[in-house]
C-alpha cells in the first residue's frame, strides 16, 4: 500500500517508535531496517524513500551487519 504525504510516497502508515534517550545514530538505525524491511529489501527504493543515496544505504547497511 502506498501513501501519499506531502507529496512524499509512503508504503504504508506504520509508525517506528522513538524512544526518550535513544541515540540518533539509534534511531536512524531502526528507520532504515523498517523501511528496508517494508520495500522486501529494495535498497534502491529504500534509499530513495528515506532520501539518502544507494551508496550510502549500502555503506551504513555493511556498518550494521559488522556490529553483529
Amino acid at each position: 500500500m502506498e501513501i501519499r504525504k506531502n507529496n512524499r510516497a509512503f508504503i504504508s502508515d506504520t509508525l517506528i517508535p522513538v524512544y526518550v534517550g535513544e541515540t540518533m545514530e539509534e534511531i536512524e538505525k531502526r528507520v532504515i531496517l523498517h523501511n528496508l524491511a517494508a520495500c522486501n529489501g529494495n535498497q534502491r527504493k529504500t534509499a530513495q524513500i528515506i532520501g539518502i543515496g544507494e551508496r550510502t544505504l549500502r555503506e551504513k547497511l555493511k556498518k550494521y551487519r559488522e556490529e553483529k
